[in-house]
């Protein structure tokens, strides 16, 4: 028991930063990334819902790899890419490159949010996966509330 707690306890802290930080913090920080990079707001607007095709079309082969390595690999690169993929937003100065770091977030997206962590409590838990679903979902869904402030910070 003392494992699953601990795993959740481990996944909800990724669950919180990486939905904070690849989707929530978006909203916030848009119109800094328009007027900054110097882009129209469809066009700032677009990229992330690039990104959610991206994740979309990465998540069978995610989902493979998740079969292939388990969670531990494929979610701590998940974290990596997105790591680069904000530095590479951070220093975006146009829309090619603004696109081309959402074309990494939208990979990220797919290999660190909730599939991913979800298909790791089903192979690790089975027959508790559904207890343990609800209670990483209940502690992720804090993300929005901590990220929002801390973006505009």
């Amino acid at each position: 028991m003392r494992t699953t707690w601990r795993t959740i306890g481990i996944l909800a802290i990724t669950q919180i930063i990486s939905w904070g930080s690849i989707y929530y913090a978006f909203s916030i920080v848009a119109p800094a990334i328009a007027r900054d990079v110097g882009l129209r707001g469809e066009l700032v607007y677009g990229a992330f819902s690039w990104s959610l095709l991206v994740a979309g079309l990465a998540s069978t082969p995610v989902g493979m790899l998740l079969d292939r390595l388990g969670g531990r690999h494929v979610m701590a690169t998940g974290s990596l890419v997105c790591g680069t993929g904000l530095l590479w937003l951070s220093h975006c100065t146009g829309l090619a490159s603004y696109y081309g770091a959402f074309t990494l977030l939208g990979l990220a997206m797919a290999l660190t949010l909730y599939e991913a962590a979800f298909a790791t409590i089903n192979r690790k838990f089975d027959a508790d996966a559904r207890r343990a679903i609800s209670t990483l979902t209940l502690f992720a869904g804090f993300a929005s509330t901590i990220f929002w402030p801390l973006t505009l910070y």
